[in-house]
């Protein structure tokens, strides 16, 4: 289709996982300056289980692991039916 319009990339968001998720975000929001936009807590644990952390245009997500897990990523796009 040669008249079709083309995906626009909008942002690109790691998801790191993390053991400590509260030093994770403090060293990310105290010593780099990150903001802290979304925080998600397990009601039953009332423990934080995942941040949205944000700079500038970037956003970086905190997950916590007990166990070594590969980083993700989300990848936001325009312009896809």
């Amino acid at each position: 289709m040669p008249n079709a319009p083309h995906p626009k990339l909008t942002s690109i968001a790691p998801v790191f996982p993390v053991t400590d998720i509260q030093h994770a975000k403090d060293y990310y929001s105290g010593k780099l300056l990150f903001e802290i936009a979304f925080e998600w807590m397990d009601q039953e644990s009332d423990t934080v289980n995942y941040v949205i952390l944000r700079k500038n245009n970037c956003d970086l997500h905190l997950s916590k692991s007990e166990t070594d897990h590969r980083a993700n990523a989300y990848v936001f796009v325009d312009g896809i039916d």
